[in-house]
């Protein structure tokens, strides 16, 4: 049996999940997964009745004042617009320390249009997972470039800690239910190409010692910025392959993005997961 590697295309990857039985996996424990989630004081607790509803109940912040929004696609822009862009989706996902004089560098040496553009290339090169376009020397990476990638590029998710957290769980939990040797072994190859997050001292987001030597998957921090970018177009495939159980192989970016709200309603604190 083949193994998965940065060199296999989204195609291949999905045909090895398929045969090592993802797809009845993903109906028997995921499409109709009963959860209840406090949220805390604000929110409280949220019942739900499966992936589909979880998606629908998406209560990230809505404000008017953006021109962005998680139920659109932005074009990147050029120039100085691009620039606007990036700080305007920053802001909107509350993540601008770092980001913003990033961004603000990139463009002062106008290399702002070559990082998004080239970026755009590789992650919608279904081809390969490896990135071949991406200057190594000007990757980037954060939870704040993650909604900038995401928002800008087509079939591509915000990998941030929630995102993160639920994809991790579901692979663990899938590993769970494969006995075979060679399975297992398959598995492992695709999950070591992601990464687990910490959570904080109430929310768990990060696998268990047991988990992370099971897959292979190691903490964020210790992956180098072009590695993350794979890990987040990794995770993208991973939510299309889900996406075509749910919604048929002809799905389109608002079921794509369906799916991402979802796994960001579930990851908020794995320990709460039934």
């Amino acid at each position: 049996m083949s193994l998965f590697d940065n060199t296999v295309g989204f195609s291949q990857l999905k045909s090895m999940l398929d045969s090592i039985g993802f797809e009845s996996f993903y109906r028997d424990h995921l499409r109709s997964m009963a959860q209840s989630i406090n949220y805390g004081v604000r929110k409280g607790e949220v019942n739900f009745g499966g992936l589909a509803d979880a998606g629908e109940q998406y209560n990230y912040k809505q404000d008017d004042r953006y021109t962005v929004s998680i139920n659109s696609q932005v074009k990147p822009a050029t120039g100085f617009e691009l620039l606007l862009q990036c700080i305007e989706i920053f802001d909107w996902g509350g993540v601008q320390k770092g980001n913003i004089i990033n961004a603000i560098n990139l463009y002062r040496t106008d290399r702002l249009e070559e990082l998004i553009f080239s970026a755009k290339t590789d992650f919608e090169n279904d081809s390969a997972l490896k990135f071949l376009h991406v200057d190594h020397q000007l990757a980037i990476w954060s939870s704040g470039w993650t909604k900038v990638y995401s928002l800008m590029f087509d079939l591509t998710t915000i990998y941030d800690s929630r995102v993160a957290a639920f994809l991790n769980w579901v692979v663990a939990r899938f590993m769970e239910t494969l006995q075979d040797d060679e399975n297992r072994a398959l598995l492992q190859s695709i999950s070591s190409h992601l990464f687990t997050v910490d959570g904080n001292n109430t929310r768990e987001r990060g696998l268990s010692k047991e988990s992370r030597e099971q897959l292979k998957i190691h903490p964020l921090r210790k992956g180098t910025p072009l590695k993350q970018m794979e890990a987040n177009k990794l995770a993208s495939w991973l939510l299309r392959v889900i996406a075509s159980y749910q919604f048929g192989g002809n799905f389109s970016q608002s079921d794509f993005r369906q799916i991402d709200k979802a796994f960001f309603m579930l990851g908020f604190d794995l320990k709460q997961l039934k």
